[in-house]
């Protein structure tokens, strides 16, 4: 059988173009990057993670699979709820899941609805004041102080795609696949029988705590913790994450 694609999914502000690195350096494993609603010049979202997660599948049942129909599923925080979403509804599509910097969702509705309102915020600053002012306030949140180790061509470029937007329709995005408007997926995942890797970086230690305790839920799951960056694994530490995420996927594929 031929290798399997990798279909990576990207975060909030981000877009395919994100992965192209990655796509170079996992070849010759074909990689299918997808462009979230809302981004990189995708119409505005007309639904929730659901309707996302669905019209992924499409794009997978489509585009991605080999000869047994099923992919390597990979997403990066917003992409990596979204990627959760997919590998939930249509495990026929699922043969992985790598969850980077993600979430399974907020377990309290109070919780989901104190986020709702601080991402309104954001959206209504995104459309009032602009993708610039927007995204200069969003790149000095805390969560985002160690993309400063980005190498300056990783960084121009990443600055680049995140004031590309339309401030609108990532506003939208922003509405309609936030952490508060996502489902508690916590109680599902134990449903969840693909093999899932969890990659966390050791200074975003939020989510470091929710991959572990993901992994303790899940029935067959790994949980790699990179030492010295944060929330962007994959772009603070590039060839660690595809050394691990290329061991990750040829073991599932040598298993069967």
């Amino acid at each position: 059988m031929p290798d399997r694609p990798i279909v990576c999914i990207h975060g909030f502000s981000h877009d395919a173009s994100t992965f192209d690195s990655f796509g170079d350096l996992v070849a010759p494993r074909p990689v299918l990057a997808v462009d979230l609603a809302g981004h990189a010049g995708q119409p505005a979202p007309g639904g929730g993670l659901c309707d996302e997660a669905e019209r992924i599948a499409t794009i997978i049942a489509t585009d991605g699979p080999v000869e047994d129909g099923r992919v390597h599923l990979l997403g990066y925080s917003m992409g990596a709820r979204i990627a959760l979403h997919v590998a939930l509804a249509r495990p026929d599509l699922v043969a992985s899941l790598t969850v980077v910097s993600g979430t399974p969702g907020l377990r309290g509705e109070r919780d989901r609805h104190d986020r709702r309102i601080a991402d309104e915020g954001l959206a209504r600053m995104l459309v009032e004041r602009g993708i610039d002012a927007f995204m200069s306030h969003w790149e000095a949140l805390p969560m985002f102080d160690t993309l400063s180790a980005l190498a300056p061509d990783g960084r121009r470029r990443l600055n680049a795609v995140r004031r590309g937007h339309d401030p609108e329709a990532l506003a939208e995005a922003l509405r309609c696949f936030g952490t508060g408007v996502q489902a508690d997926l916590w109680p599902e995942l134990a449903r969840l029988e693909a093999p899932v890797l969890i990659v966390t970086g050791a200074l975003d230690t939020k989510f470091t705590e929710i991959g572990r305790q993901m992994q303790a839920v899940l029935p067959d799951a790994a949980h790699e913790v990179f030492a010295g960056v944060g929330h962007t694994a994959h772009l603070e530490a590039p060839q660690r994450f595809v050394d691990r995420v290329t061991d990750f996927v040829d073991g599932v594929d040598e298993i069967e």
